[in-house]
């Protein structure tokens, strides 16, 4: 089994909130990597960080989980 194939049986366990919580994290992220240096951004940074772990961990737990 190669890696697409593990990916496309994995991603297919997910339902919408999941894919939801996928796209918090990556959005996020994102803002936090492309604005780095914005006031905005770095006044909330540890809020960020929070939301970006805890989307990742529950990302993480529905993929890997038995």
């Amino acid at each position: 089994m190669n890696l697409f194939t593990w990916g496309e049986k994995k991603i297919q366990s997910f339902n919408i909130w999941d894919f939801a919580v996928f796209k918090v994290y990556l959005f996020f992220l994102g803002m936090m990597a492309g604005a780095y240096f914005s006031s905005f951004v770095l006044s909330y940074f540890w809020d960020f960080t929070i939301l970006v772990v805890a989307s990742l961990a529950w990302i993480l737990y529905k993929i890997f989980r038995v």
